[in-house]
């Protein structure tokens, strides 16, 4: 029983921040359309998980809210798909793509750093007898 109340718990979360993402959406967005529905459908997971913590098991009531929890999260799929074919997701792409530029030059600086902090430590010869070539050195 502790485990569907886990559940519910996640479910109500996942609904809070659905909403909450819906909530900073552009009005009037596919996006925002996307995380409306798919809040829809997750609060309609919660009645379904409600209702079996409740002992009602089948019946016409779950089924369809059942089949109506998952109509919305199809077409939460679907406007996902809209919007990013109407390049609602550009700003972010970008976003992304400036970070990761930004993360691969701060590599790269860091890389040759370590690559002329490693190649000055080689440049002092080392002293006949300081083990060369011997295992374990």
């Amino acid at each position: 029983m502790s485990q569907g109340f886990r559940g519910l718990l996640i479910a109500i979360l996942l609904t809070a921040l659905l909403a909450y993402q819906a909530s900073r959406a552009a009005p009037r967005s596919r996006l925002r359309q996307t995380y409306s529905l798919a809040a829809g459908g997750v609060g309609l997971m919660i009645v379904i998980n409600s209702l079996w913590l409740l002992g009602v098991t089948g019946g016409l009531l779950v089924n369809i809210v059942g089949f109506a929890a998952f109509g919305l999260l199809v077409g939460a799929v679907a406007t996902l798909m809209l919007a990013y074919f109407n390049g609602e997701f550009q700003t972010k792409i970008r976003q992304v793509q400036a970070y990761t530029a930004d993360e691969r030059e701060r590599s790269a600086r860091k890389r040759l750093e370590h690559e002329r902090l490693g190649s000055s430590s080689q440049d002092h010869p080392r002293e006949p007898g300081d083990n060369e070539g011997k295992p374990g050195s």
